[in-house]
């Protein structure tokens, strides 16, 4: 089903990860996946995440409300363009505005690619025009309003998880290890560091590979590109900020 946040009108997905299945591969264990293609991982919680990229109409609303000073854009947009130039640090405060919080690694890669085992949001095979990457197949040479490539859409439901925007994710990096012994529960990340984990292709990526669901990259916290925004998380606990449609 499709929910709706209250405070920024973000239409939101919920996400089941105690549904079945697997990422990467079958394990036989129900709500499991392998992170990075890597590491056994179990999330124990559903939550909400959103259907779109944060777009500019709302980050701009935000910063209204905040006193908080606008990025530029790089390029030509309109509102219901995903929001791009923003630090991991603008990302956390509008979110934490809106009621919610970034979502983990392992949130965003099981949301790209649910039960089905999928390489890619939209499946295991690709093409040129799927999403909104460099190149311009899809019709754009840069953003496309949120949601605009149909066929970039995972399993539950989520748009442009990859191209359009690369996301910040909550996780602090720290390279994957090649192999460890016990499932992860819930990994949130490095304990330390100054770099945030970035996933998802964007406009300026270079092929389709670069939508994979398991690719990774990082940037300091205090970093902005214009190949990146975010979208947002809502735990499950926060049911009263959510309205269902």
């Amino acid at each position: 089903g499709e929910y709706r946040l209250r405070r920024d009108g973000s239409a939101l997905v919920y996400v089941r990860p105690s549904g079945q299945g697997d990422l990467a591969a079958i394990s036989g264990a129900r709500g499991t996946f392998y992170l990075g293609g890597r590491h056994l991982t179990r999330l124990s919680q559903g939550y909400f995440l959103g259907k779109y990229e944060v777009t500019w109409g709302q980050f701009e609303a935000f910063c209204r409300q905040s006193n908080v000073p606008l990025a530029r854009p790089a390029f030509e947009v309109t509102e219901d363009h995903p929001v791009h130039g923003v630090t991991w640090n603008d990302a956390r405060a509008y979110s934490k505005w809106a009621g919610g919080r970034l979502p983990t690694e392992a949130e965003w890669e099981f949301a790209a690619a649910s039960s089905q085992n999928r390489t890619y949001p939209w499946g295991d095979k690709t093409k040129p025009g799927l999403a909104n990457l460099s190149g311009g197949a899809d019709g754009f040479e840069r953003t496309a309003p949120a949601g605009s490539c149909q066929r970039d859409r995972s399993a539950v439901g989520c748009f442009d998880m990859g191209g359009n925007v690369s996301e910040w994710t909550a996780d602090i990096y720290a390279p994957l290890a090649p192999t460890v012994a016990e499932i992860l529960i819930d990994p949130q990340g490095a304990s330390a560091g100054e770099e945030r984990v970035v996933k998802g292709g964007s406009h300026s990526s270079g092929d389709e590979r670069t939508a994979r669901r398991a690719r990774r990259s990082y940037l300091p916290a205090t970093a902005s590109r214009s190949s990146i925004g975010f979208r947002i998380l809502i735990p499950q606990v926060a049911l009263t900020q959510i309205a269902a449609r």
